[in-house]
C-alpha cells in the first residue's frame, strides 16, 4: 500500500493482542506508518522469543489444536478417551455462530478451520449446531468456501466439510450436498491421481485428506475411482520408504501417504505390506533422530511449518501402523 494506505482505517483494524490480524509484517508496517504504537511494539517485541525467526501469522491456538486433533484422528486414536475436557471447552468457546478463525484475536472466520473444528468436536462427543457450517456453503455450487471472495475453491477444505457433514443428519439439503462436494473433489483430480491445494506445497497433503474423507465418508461408487489415487501413491515411494514431492524424501510427507494407503488397507482393499514396513520404518528412523526442523510447506504469506501439526501426523501414521499390521 506504501504512502496509499489510510492509517485511521488501519488503526482501526488493530486486535487487542495489538497485531494487524495476528500478522507481524502488517503490524510492523502499521508502526513505520504511525512512528509510535506501543500495543503494536508489545506484540512485535513477543514475537522475538519464538524459535525459528517471527512467523507470517502468531497466535494460531485454534488453527493448531484442530489439526492436531484431526491428524491424531486419522491414526485411529479416540478422542474422547484422549482428550481432556479443557480441551473441548476451550474449542467450544472458540466456536461463535460465524464459525472459527485460526486464533480468538484473529476476527475473520474460515470454512477451513471451522470444518476441522467442528468436525473433532464430534469425535470428541461434543455437540455442535450445524448452521455454523452452512454459513460457509456457496448458495450456487452447495460446495464451500475458505473465504468470502476467494476466487479458487479448496479442495482440502471441502474435504474436511464432508468429514463434519458426515456427523450431521439435521444438515440442510445435507445429501445433496454431499453429492455436490463428492463431485468437486473427484472433478479436481490432476490426471486423475492426486489433489494440489493452496495451503499446502506438498500433493501428498491433500491427497491424503482427500483420500481419507472420501474413504470414510465417500459413497462405495466414488471409493472406486480412488484405485487411481491409491496407484499414484504406491508407484511414488522412494526406495527409502519415503515420500517426498521436492527431491527427497520427507518424514511429514511420508506420514501422510502411509496414513491415506492403510485407511485404503484397513477399509476397500489389501495393500502391499512391504510398502507400508517400509513406509513405516522410515518414520521410526526419523523419529529415532529426533529431528525437529521440519521443511516448511505450509502455504501462508510465506511457506511455514508448524512442527505440533506434523508431529501429530506422524504419531497417528505409526500407531495407525502398529494397529493395522
Amino acid at each position: 500500500m506504501g504512502d496509499q494506505v489510510d492509517i485511521d482505517l488501519m488503526r482501526s483494524a488493530q486486535a487487542q493482542n495489538g497485531s494487524i490480524a495476528n500478522s507481524p509484517a502488517t503490524t510492523a508496517f502499521l508502526v513505520l506508518k504511525t512512528g509510535s504504537n506501543n500495543k503494536a511494539l508489545d506484540y512485535l517485541e513477543s514475537m522475538r522469543d519464538l524459535p525459528g525467526g517471527i512467523p507470517a501469522f502468531h497466535p494460531y491456538r485454534t488453527y493448531e489444536t484442530a489439526w492436531v486433533l484431526e491428524h491424531l484422528a486419522f491414526g485411529g486414536l479416540h478422542l474422547k478417551e484422549l482428550v481432556g475436557m479443557s480441551v473441548w471447552e476451550t474449542l467450544l468457546s472458540d466456536l461463535e455462530s460465524d464459525g472459527v478463525g485460526i486464533d480468538p484475536t484473529y476476527s475473520i472466520k474460515d470454512g477451513d478451520t471451522t470444518s476441522v473444528t467442528l468436525n473433532v468436536l464430534t469425535l470428541g462427543g461434543q455437540p455442535v449446531n450445524p448452521m455454523i457450517l452452512h454459513h460457509f456453503e456457496e448458495p450456487k455450487t452447495h460446495t464451500f468456501r475458505t473465504f468470502t471472495f476467494e476466487r479458487n475453491a479448496s479442495v482440502t477444505t471441502n474435504a474436511h466439510a464432508l468429514e463434519a457433514l458426515s456427523f450431521m443428519p439435521d444438515y440442510p439439503n445435507r445429501d445433496e450436498v454431499r453429492s455436490r462436494i463428492l463431485a468437486m473433489l473427484l472433478a479436481d483430480r490432476r490426471y486423475e491421481s492426486y489433489w494440489i491445494d493452496k495451503w499446502h506445497a506438498s500433493p501428498y497433503y491433500a491427497t491424503a485428506h482427500v483420500l481419507i474423507a472420501l474413504i470414510n465418508h465417500g459413497t462405495e461408487a466414488v471409493v472406486s475411482h480412488c484405485t487411481s489415487s491409491t496407484d499414484w501413491l504406491l508407484h511414488t515411494q522412494r526406495d527409502d520408504g519415503s515420500w517426498g514431492y521436492f527431491n527427497r524424501g520427507t518424514a511429514e510427507e511420508t506420514a501422510y501417504a502411509l496414513l491415506a494407503l492403510l485407511h485404503y488397507h484397513r477399509q476397500v482393499a489389501p495393500v502391499d505390506r512391504t510398502i507400508l514396513k517400509k513406509g513405516a520404518f522410515y518414520l521410526y528412523r526419523e523419529m529415532q533422530t529426533k529431528n525437529t526442523v521440519y521443511p516448511e510447506m505450509w502455504i501462508s504469506k510465506t511457506l511455514s511449518a508448524s512442527n505440533s501439526i506434523i508431529e501429530a501426523a506422524i504419531l497417528a501414521a505409526i500407531n495407525l501402523y502398529q494397529n493395522t499390521i
